[in-house]
Formats: structure tokens, C-alpha cells, sequence
């Protein structure tokens, strides 16, 4: 699974400049051809990383796949990127309406884990077919999910760390998660004092041992 790095850090504090809120693309097609386009989800978040500005946008076009182990599963481990929005479903680069999310997943690994004070948002994706969960939030980092489907993973969300989790009323989490193989919270499943889920979405079908949909341990809001 690819990490970035926390100690890319410093490339941040050697540029020494003021960092300016990016829209970027990610893509590859004729029309993908500016310097903020890139070709991969990798390279756009250490774009990010060392803008490091409070609001980043990252848009995902449908002229590339974003499954399997090598580009359907993805850490960010850094702070110091700001805000980050990672959005899909735009035709192509520069295009500025999107239609049906792009699927990402189909891994053995967790599609997204991010941890380490990371602030992200996460809108209009189809997280699916991961052998681990679909997404994991730790160590305090803060998360945001809109209209994005957590659907068809051996597990769905946990949540822990500290961390914080928003599924707003247009997402979904559903079909995650099995009664034998998965013991708590096949849907969502939050534990470690101050973790936070707050659900508007819809969260249903989803199996496990105990807590099917939602299993909420002590110190979980």
C-alpha cells in the first residue's frame, strides 16, 4: 500500500512561501495537460501536501482507474496538507460538473486510511470491494463524507484514535461486513476515547457478530 510520508513535511517549511488554495486534476487524456493535472491520486496529494494551504481540491476524472492494489488503496498520514476535498466523477480535466462517482477499491488493503491530525473531505466516490475496510480514521484525524457509498467491503468504516467522522445525508453504507468473519460493527464500528461518529446517512444491510450496522464502543460519541 503507497504511504506519504510524514517527513515529506519538510519540504513544505523549505519552500518558505505562502501557499495559495489549488484545484486539481487528476487524469490522463490529451486534455490533461496543465501543470496542476496529474496522473495519479499519489501525486495530486503530495501536491497538496506541499501547498499546503487550508482548502486543496483534488478532482478524480473518469479517463482512469482507481482499483486495484496499486491505485485503489491510499494513506494520508500529513496535517500539514490543510483541508483536502478529494472529489470524483468529472468527465475530464478541467471539466467543472461532475456526474456518478468513480469506484475506488477492489484491494487488499483499506481504500482509504487516514490518521495523524489529517483534515479530509470525501465526495461523490464508490468505496468498494476492499478485503480490509473501506475506510479507517485514527489518530485524531477528521473526516467528512458526502454523497459517498461505502458499499460491498469485508467491512465498512471504523473509526478510532480520537478521530472524527461526518456521513452526510446523501451517503451510504451498506452491504458490508459478514456474520461469521467480522466480530463488531460490520457497517461502522468506533471505539478509543473522543472518537465521534455522526451519521445523517443511511446505514443498512450490514452484518457482523455484533453490531451489524453500528457497533459503539465506550469512549465513542
Amino acid at each position: 500500500m503507497k504511504e506519504l510520508k510524514i517527513t515529506i513535511i519538510l519540504l513544505v517549511l523549505m519552500f518558505g512561501m505562502p501557499a495559495y488554495a489549488a484545484l486539481m486534476y487528476v487524469g490522463d487524456s490529451p486534455q490533461c495537460n496543465q501543470s496542476n493535472h496529474y496522473d495519479t491520486l499519489d501525486q495530486a496529494l503530495l501536491a497538496a501536501i506541499i501547498n499546503g494551504n487550508e482548502a486543496d481540491e483534488i478532482r478524480l476524472t473518469n479517463t482512469i482507474s482507481y482499483q486495484g492494489n496499486n491505485f485503489g488503496s491510499y494513506t494520508i498520514s500529513v496535517p500539514t496538507a490543510g483541508h483536502v476535498t478529494i472529489a470524483g466523477g468529472y468527465g475530464n480535466c478541467n471539466d467543472p460538473q461532475n456526474t456518478i462517482g468513480p469506484t475506488i477499491g477492489n484491494t487488499d488493503n483499506p481504500v482509504f486510511e487516514i490518521k495523524n491530525n489529517s483534515l479530509v473531505s470525501l465526495r461523490n466516490l464508490q468505496i468498494s470491494g476492499s478485503q480490509s475496510r473501506g475506510i479507517i480514521v485514527d489518530e485524531a484525524a477528521t473526516v467528512y463524507l458526502f454523497s459517498v457509498d461505502v458499499s460491498d467491503n469485508v467491512a465498512g468504516i471504523r473509526v478510532l484514535g480520537g478521530a472524527y467522522v461526518e456521513v452526510d445525508n446523501n451517503s451510504t453504507v451498506y452491504g458490508n461486513g459478514d456474520l461469521d468473519d467480522i466480530p463488531k460493527g460490520g457497517g461502522i464500528w468506533c471505539f478509543g476515547n473522543n472518537s465521534e461518529v455522526t451519521i445523517a446517512g443511511t446505514i443498512h444491510n450490514n452484518q457482523a457478530t455484533s453490531g451489524g450496522n453500528m457497533y459503539i464502543e465506550d469512549g465513542c460519541f
